[in-house]
């Protein structure tokens, strides 16, 4: 099993995950680690996170499902 980094974007960055084609998210994500993270880290483009934040922080920003309301017609 591959050790996993916790890395979310710095402030005001977009970084792309070259294993996913998408960005990073701001909440964060669970990373291979590779050179590429590594100097990410080091030029202060990411900051490490934990499990536990990226789980919280994205539940924080799931939105609640819509209520449906149904509405009768007078006369129906």
């Amino acid at each position: 099993m591959s050790e996993k980094m916790y890395l979310r974007p710095a402030p005001g960055r977009v970084i792309p995950d070259p294993a996913t084609g998408r960005d990073l998210p701001d909440h964060g994500d669970a990373v291979t680690p590779s050179r590429l993270w590594r100097l990410h880290l080091r030029d202060g483009d990411v900051l490490t996170t934990t499990a536990e934040e990226i789980a919280m922080a994205a539940a924080a920003r799931t939105p609640e499902p819509p209520v449906e309301t149904t509405t009768k017609k007078k006369g129906a």
